[in-house]
């Protein structure tokens, strides 16, 4: 059960992505094939425990993918969408159907009954009594514990010092929290704790942080990772998932996901704000520069327009300051104007001495 909630997710990923990209219909038909199985078996199996995590899986991806498709301007694609999921549970339905779910509504009516109607012996009375050793165990346990792996050769010591009522040998506490501070210690279950709350929590502050800056479908993916392991731990509190090693090595890889995916998407957005404020600075200058070379040319130039004049103060004017004759002058108006044209400027330049005859 645990591993059908682990995959479950990941499998939804997949075939969206299919759906979304060129993929062949192939490829298509198998990712929907294995979500349509993987949605049955989370009703077909036999544990309570994982059928009630599953169902909270499926209902999160359900109001996650609605709330995405309802926020698209597209009434037709949102439609699609939704004829889509029906025909996927519909399909579900009809396999789980097909295969049975006798053994699993068994088991529901055993536990109903003893709830309501008090009958029979409760199916959680043996794993309370095994949490309550563990818990009175936790201070022998210390700062390093008992050592990984040695919990079926510990518990039947600390079940007779405790006065436990469970007879025979357990390999696991149906408990993974509990197991690991009895195997690790404190300072070792701090040390996990870190490394996967670490993980969950910089993924879901990564999303929130800024979500345009996201694509859809990286953010898809750190989302749907993070509910897999979700699923796991959650099933870690009345059941062992974390001690099968296929659960394990599947958990660290989602979990390096999370670490690496957003850790790279993080140096990504840092990169592209140093680099946007180098470019604001490096423009800030060039527009510095732009500003002062215009203050200079407009202090160094006095652009007046031509007059029509008299030959006598044509001769004057032209004795007494200087021209450029058949060019074209750049104006610091940003136009281009041709010297001698009606239409031309004459420059005079201070630089030039006081006296009317100097110039040519």
């Amino acid at each position: 059960g645990a591993f059908i909630n682990l995959t479950l997710p990941l499998v939804a990923g997949q075939t969206i992505l299919a759906f979304r990209s060129n993929k062949g219909q192939f490829e298509r038909a198998f990712w929907s094939f294995l979500l349509i199985a993987s949605i049955t078996a989370v009703f077909v199996n036999t544990s309570r425990a994982s059928m009630l995590i599953g169902i909270v899986i499926i209902a999160g991806m359900a109001i996650g993918g609605a709330a995405v498709a309802f926020r698209r301007p597209r009434r037709f694609l949102t439609l699609q969408i939704l004829a889509t999921a029906g025909i996927v549970l519909g399909c579900a339905v009809i396999l789980m159907l097909s295969f049975g779910i006798d053994r699993s509504l068994i088991r529901w009516n055993q536990t109903l009954s003893a709830v309501f109607a008090s009958e029979g012996v409760a199916p959680w009375e043996g794993r309370l009594a095994m949490y309550r050793t563990c818990l009175l165990s936790l201070s022998a346990s210390g700062w390093f514990g008992f050592g990984p792996g040695t919990f079926p050769i510990v518990f039947p010591f600390l079940q007779q010092e405790h006065a436990g009522e469970i007879s025979g040998i357990l390999r696991y506490a149906h408990q993974d929290y509990l197991q690991t501070i009895l195997e690790w210690g404190i300072l070792g279950f701090a040390l996990w704790t870190v490394l996967i709350a670490g993980g969950i929590v910089r993924a879901i502050v990564y999303l929130q942080r800024d979500p345009r800056a996201v694509t859809r479908e990286h953010g898809m993916w750190v989302a749907l990772c993070t509910l897999s392991l979700f699923g796991v731990l959650i099933h870690s509190l009345v059941d062992f998932p974390l001690q099968i090693a296929s659960l394990q090595l599947i958990s660290a890889v989602l979990l390096g996901q999370l670490w690496v995916k957003s850790s790279k998407q993080t140096a990504s957005a840092s990169k592209g704000e140093r680099l946007n404020t180098h470019a604001h600075v490096d423009i800030a200058k060039v527009t510095r520069r732009k500003r002062r070379t215009d203050s200079l040319i407009l202090n160094r130039f006095t652009i007046q327009p031509n007059r029509q004049k008299s030959t006598n103060e044509n001769s004057d004017f032209h004795s007494n300051k200087r021209s450029i004759d058949g060019r074209m002058l750049n104006t610091p108006y940003g136009d281009q104007r041709e010297v001698g044209s009606p239409n031309s400027c004459q420059v005079q330049l201070h630089g030039d001495g006081g006296s009317g005859n100097g110039g040519s």
